[in-house]
Formats: structure tokens, C-alpha cells, sequence
């Protein structure tokens, strides 16, 4: 189908995925020339992409995945990896795309059901989040790893569509009250459980935000990790004069943050609702 092209449009406003200039290491060049020697390898494309993901050449890995997926288009694994790199440069619905198709051809994948759920949230399709933490939350028990994570996320979206006697179900689920209970589990999914059940009040969590110290090297992960928990919840509850000044804080907060997930989802908030540029 032929594309006209507006006045004033030119390519280097739509040619956007520009790649990186840092030099490759030693161990990426060879990888390359195996691709080169290899072209139609879709394992050798792959462990070029897995090498360079590595060493944080996210876009550059995105295009090896493609290839790979060329030349074995049904392979889940490839599909996962990609929208992994996808979700690092901030192209959630290509995250997100990728993550559907490693489901339809493994659909109990525990991680693609662990991680698609993140790329609705930050659309704000909470419907869709629910419905894959469902899923998720169906296929684990109390011994499996980050159920407390996986917890968090059902009920961050139960919430979000106001299923609040569902939320508070999962919240009293026994397990998750002993683990909770237990003042040595300190993991950050664990407290934002007790804040989330009301064992910790909004008063406390904006206290511990206060109590940042602001030359902190990670000042802006420890605000963004503290801020995502209070801004989900006052959305959830109608808060929204609240929330949004707290969201739009958090999404400016980008110094060793834009790679996690409480600045990831405070920053697309933040644009979906246009309180960002």
C-alpha cells in the first residue's frame, strides 16, 4: 500500500530507533561474524542478542531477536526476549504484543504471565492485567518464587476495577498473612502487601519519602518505589487530585530508575493522564 508523506515530515522524525555508538565487545564481534557466516542461524542470531542485551545495547538486541524470530517464528523463548528489550526501551506495546504471542504458543508460561500484566497496567487496560494476574495467580502457591509479587499485581488491578471484596480475599490469603505476619520478611513486595492491607497507613509511607536522604545514589528509586504504591492506591480509591501530584513527581524521577518497574509505571501514568510532556 503506497504511504504519502505529510509537508515537513522527514526521516529523521520517523526513523526514531537509533542505535548506539558504544563499541561492542570482543565476544559480541564473534558472535556477529557466526550471524554473518550463518545468516540464516536463528540461534546464532539469538545468542548475538542475548550477548548484546547484556551489555545494555537494548535496541541493537531488539534487532537480533527479530532476526531470530525470521527464520523459527514459533519460538516462545525469542519472543520473550525481545519483549524484554522492547519493555527496556520504553516500547510497551511491542512489550507487551511479544509477550502475547510467547503466550499463545505456551500459555502457562509462569513468566510471560508475570511480566504482560505490566505492560496493561501501563496502557491503563487494568481489565487485561486483571485478567493475566488471574491467570498467574491460578498457577502459583505459596512456594513459588515472588508470590508475593505476584499477589501485588492481581490486587494492584483488582483495585484499579474497583473488585474490592475480591481484593480483599486475596490479601487474607493464609499464606500471605503468615508471610506478612513475619517481621524478618522484608522483602519490598512484603511491605507493600502490609501497606496495601492497611497494616501500614498513607501517613507512614509519605513520612519514609520525606526521610530520603537526598544525596542518596539511589534517592530517586527508593521515592519512586515508595510514591508508586501511594499513587496506585489513590487512583484506585478516586483520590485523583493526589495521586497525579505525586505521579508527576515520580515520573521526573529518572536518575537509576527509568529500568524499574514503580518509575516505568509512574512515568506512563503520568503521559497517559498528560501530566508529563
Amino acid at each position: 500500500m503506497a504511504v504519502g508523506i505529510a509537508p515537513g515530515i522527514n526521516r529523521e522524525d520517523q526513523w526514531h530507533m537509533s542505535r548506539s555508538k558504544v563499541e561492542w565487545s570482543d565476544a559480541a564481534k564473534a558472535a556477529k561474524e557466526k550471524c554473518k557466516a550463518e545468516p540464516y542461524n536463528a540461534k546464532a542470531w539469538y545468542d548475538l542478542g542475548c550477548i548484546l542485551e547484556e551489555e545494555s545495547l537494548w535496541r541493537e538486541s531488539v534487532d537480533c531477536f527479530s532476526m531470530a524470530l525470521i527464520f523459527d517464528p514459533f519460538n516462545a523463548d525469542y519472543y520473550m526476549h525481545r519483549g524484554h528489550r522492547y519493555l527496556s526501551i520504553g516500547e510497551v506495546a511491542s512489550f507487551t504484543a511479544d509477550f502475547e504471542m510467547c503466550l499463545r504458543i505456551d500459555p502457562k508460561n509462569w513468566w510471560a504471565l508475570y511480566y504482560i500484566q505490566e505492560g496493561f497496567t501501563a496502557m491503563g487496560y487494568f481489565d487485561k492485567a486483571e485478567e493475566y494476574c488471574k491467570r498467574l495467580w491460578e498457577i502459583s502457591d505459596e512456594n513459588t518464587q515472588f508470590v508475593d509479587a505476584v499477589a501485588v499485581w492481581y490486587c494492584e488491578a483488582l483495585g484499579r476495577n474497583g473488585k474490592w471484596d475480591k481484593y480483599n480475599e486475596i490479601i487474607n490469603t493464609p499464606f500471605l498473612v503468615k508471610m506478612m505476619d513475619d517481621p524478618e520478611t522484608k522483602t519490598p513486595y512484603i511491605g507493600r502487601l502490609r501497606f496495601m492491607a492497611g497494616r501500614v497507613s498513607d501517613e507512614e509511607m509519605l513520612k519514609r519519602l520525606d526521610e530520603i536522604p537526598a544525596d542518596h545514589p539511589m534517592a530517586d528509586a527508593m521515592f519512586c518505589g515508595t510514591a508508586w504504591a501511594l499513587i496506585d492506591k489513590w487512583y484506585s480509591k478516586g483520590e485523583t487530585a493526589k495521586a497525579d501530584e505525586l505521579c508527576a513527581k515520580a515520573a521526573k524521577r529518572d536518575k537509576n530508575t527509568w529500568q524499574l518497574t514503580a518509575y516505568f509505571l509512574s512515568y506512563f501514568e503520568a503521559k497517559r493522564r498528560g501530566l508529563i510532556d
